[in-house]
């Protein structure tokens, strides 16, 4: 049987316990792109992670919840990193396909990250540091400011 590479970023590369050494090293990754990077304060500093992993990241940023919306509580924040490469979940795409529905992927996790993003100061115009690190998630963001842009 051939087993499935994990994507990283994803839920399952982070409870993967053979990940445990590459999660330490992208926390301090993280952490350095933080320090040397944004020159904010921590309070305007946010990271979206899975729940069971904030605690890592919170003593350089505030956590802002991957699925927060229709949210002010977060407008001032002006560097967030979104640590997740986010899919939907295996049951609730099953429960469309048994109805038929197929739902677009890259769509849904792209808007689940647009959402994000707009809790913080760029729904005011304002420039907003962003630290993408999963190359799916950044490609789906480049290709929609793309689209945006023309």
């Amino acid at each position: 049987i051939k087993r499935q590479r994990k994507r990283p970023l994803t839920s399952t590369w982070y409870k993967d316990n053979n990940n445990k050494a590459k999660i330490k090293t992208f926390v301090n990754t993280v952490n350095n792109w933080f320090a040397k990077n944004v020159k904010v304060k921590t309070a305007n500093r946010a990271v979206s992670v899975f729940k069971d992993y904030e605690d890592m990241f919170s003593t350089r940023a505030n956590f802002i919840p991957i699925n927060k919306r229709a949210s002010n509580e977060f407008r001032e924040i002006a560097a967030i990193a979104y640590l997740i490469d986010y899919n939907i979940n295996p049951t609730i795409e099953q429960f469309f396909l048994q109805k038929d529905i197929k739902i677009d992927k890259d769509l849904f996790s792209l808007s689940g990250m647009i959402q994000l993003l707009w809790r913080g100061c760029i729904r005011d115009d304002k420039k907003m540091d962003v630290f993408i690190p999963s190359f799916r998630m950044r490609n789906l963001l480049y290709k929609w400011l793309m689209i945006q842009g023309k």
